[in-house]
């Protein structure tokens, strides 16, 4: 099994910086901000369970935005923010929701929790990758993730899974903020073993 956290886990810790949640300040752009994996939670981040949820049945998936060079999220106002979102939106993130795409996907999906819960903190925002590819921000530049923890999907059905970025200025369209994908959690073989391969 690959290990998707591997680059994280491997950075080099002395090019970043302990950074403030919120917008990044204009006269700090191109900082690099440490990615703290803690936030990830002790499943998704491979504390507590080497595999990632995946030899249990209760994989974690993981989230990043594609890079758009200088692109700031923005907050919704606060009277603005869709409704069945507002349990879950921090002012200071982009928020990553999903869902089943179909009633039957959704009826099986099962219970999801996210990491960080708010989603991708803005102050990892904007992406300013220097035309110099030996420089020391694009050869250490990271994306911050959210682990999506599918904790008791239906076994043995693929579903259909349609994750949204939520940003009140995001574009959406055909293959613009948001993703698909299926999942299918297979039940055990029995006999089969269930420690985790090699990373």
């Amino acid at each position: 099994m690959v290990n998707p956290i591997s680059a994280y886990r491997n950075a080099n810790m002395t090019v970043y910086s302990k950074c403030e949640s919120g917008p990044t300040p204009a006269d700090d752009k191109g900082r690099l901000c440490v990615y703290d994996l803690a936030d990830l939670g002790g499943i998704c981040n491979g504390t507590d369970d080497e595999s990632y949820g995946f030899t249990s049945g209760t994989p974690c998936v993981y989230f990043m935005l594609n890079k758009v060079w200088g692109w700031q999220p923005k907050a919704y106002k606060e009277d603005a923010v869709p409704e069945a979102y507002q349990p879950y939106y921090d002012q200071d993130s982009v928020l990553i929701q999903c869902d089943g795409r179909k009633e039957k996907d959704r009826e099986n999906i099962g219970a999801l929790k996210y990491y960080p819960e708010g989603g991708l903190n803005f102050k990892y925002f904007p992406y300013v990758g220097n035309t110099d590819k030996n420089s020391p921000y694009r050869t250490n530049y990271l994306d911050p993730l959210v682990a999506v923890h599918f904790t008791n999907i239906t076994k043995d059905v693929t579903v259909r899974v349609k994750c949204y970025a939520r940003a009140a200025n995001m574009e959406y369209g055909d293959h613009e903020g948001h993703v698909e994908f299926m999942v299918r959690v297979n039940s055990p073989i029995e006999g089969a073993s269930t420690e985790a391969p090699d990373s």
